[in-house]
């Protein structure tokens, strides 16, 4: 048992966040870093893992703040280098890996969004490749880290409470975000809004029905409840992109931990 001293607060979810099925069944329960136990389920429908019940928003916003990047909980949650800032700079050759593969798709230049941009490590190698770099970032210490040590052009906020022009980006990046999210349709069509006609977007996310987690099932290090509330397969995935606006280009194993999704989409139509 952890000794940070927080609490969540739950609620029940009921209905699959994706497709608002109530069809379902219990998938798998796994422990979490504070004590306790979190409990996925599996929605029949469109393959959607989802956490039931959830922190409620309101606690999930002052454990981000409060706890969620301090090196204590870092360390339960098996980050390798418990300092993110650290971490940045020693993991840094794999952002210029991540862009070599943007470029693949997209180049600059032209409007880029990091959403959950963290230190800005992909904001810093966006600026150096030549595309106008802006982040979302709802943690404070990250942010004041971004702007005052970085220069950095980031803005305080959650997705949808961005203050961005609609059809204003050419490039969105969402690495291990849509996990956290609450409402994911919501989300995702907001952000198709903020994008130009054609636009790239590159996201990660954990897969709860690879391969690999039927083999190790509650030790894979994509669980992580309660901050992890949903969860997308290839399939929950494609059907996210495609019903918010997004045409998928690619989705393939990202090999930057086994059991990663790694999707590829371009902006389908108008804003």
């Amino acid at each position: 048992m952890s000794e940070i001293d927080f609490k969540f607060e739950y609620e029940a979810v009921g209905k699959c966040p994706l497709c608002r099925s109530g069809n379902r069944a219990e998938h798998l329960s796994v422990p979490m870093p504070l004590g306790g136990t979190g409990k996925f389920m599996l929605c029949a429908d469109c393959e959607l893992v989802y956490l039931d019940p959830a922190p409620t928003g309101r606690s999930l916003r002052e454990f981000y703040e409060r706890v969620y990047t301090t090196e204590e909980y870092r360390k339960l949650e098996g980050f390798r280098i418990p300092d993110p800032a650290d971490e940045m700079v020693i993991t840094y050759i794999e952002t210029e890996k991540k862009f070599n593969f943007i470029e693949d798709h997209t180049r600059p230049p032209g409007r880029y969004l990091d959403i959950g941009c963290a230190y800005g490590n992909m904001l810093l190698e966006g600026g150096a490749r030549g595309w106008d770099a802006v982040g979302i970032e709802p943690f404070s210490t990250a942010v004041n880290f971004c702007r005052e040590k970085l220069g950095l052009h980031v803005e305080q906020c959650g997705i949808l409470d961005s203050g961005l022009p609609r059809a204003s980006l050419d490039l969105i990046t969402m690495y291990e975000v849509i996990e956290h999210v609450e409402k994911p349709v919501q989300v995702m069509r907001h952000v198709a809004k903020l994008a130009k006609p054609g636009a790239t977007l590159v996201m990660t996310t954990p897969n709860p029905l690879s391969p690999l987690v039927r083999i190790i099932n509650e030790n894979w290090i994509g669980w992580k409840p309660p901050t992890h509330l949903c969860l997308f397969s290839y399939d929950s995935l494609r059907y996210l992109l495609k019903r918010t606006g997004w045409e998928p280009v690619r989705l393939k194993a990202s090999g930057t931990y086994p059991g990663q999704l790694l999707a590829v989409a371009k902006r389908a139509g108008a804003s």
